[in-house]
């Protein structure tokens, strides 16, 4: 359960579907966001864990745009972008996005 005020900020992603930001309205630390491709899930930052002991990541998205100082653990698969079952998604979402306005 997510509790709190947030404040929100919705912008169009790569795919062309909807991502929204949640963050605070003190700091603006994003909070959560939700991703129109997936709607039965909530992605949660990292840092707000503030876990050492939290386990690595499974696999890294994007990695031609990650800060030079980011290392992927060995062993970790590593994408240019999204991995096909996300885009998959996607393009659900923009079908039924599309059949909703019809």
């Amino acid at each position: 359960m997510i509790r709190g005020e947030t404040r929100a900020h919705r912008r169009t992603g790569d795919t062309g579907c909807d991502i929204t930001f949640h963050f605070c309205p003190d700091c603006a630390s994003t909070l959560h966001w939700d991703v129109e491709a997936m709607p039965d899930m909530v992605g949660i930052p990292l840092g707000v864990f503030a876990d050492p002991a939290f386990p690595p990541p499974t696999t890294s998205i994007f990695v031609p745009q990650k800060h030079p100082w980011v290392v992927v653990p060995d062993g970790v698969p590593q994408n240019d972008g999204h991995g096909a079952a996300f885009l998959d998604s996607a393009r659900a979402a923009l079908a039924r996005r599309e059949g909703d306005r019809a």
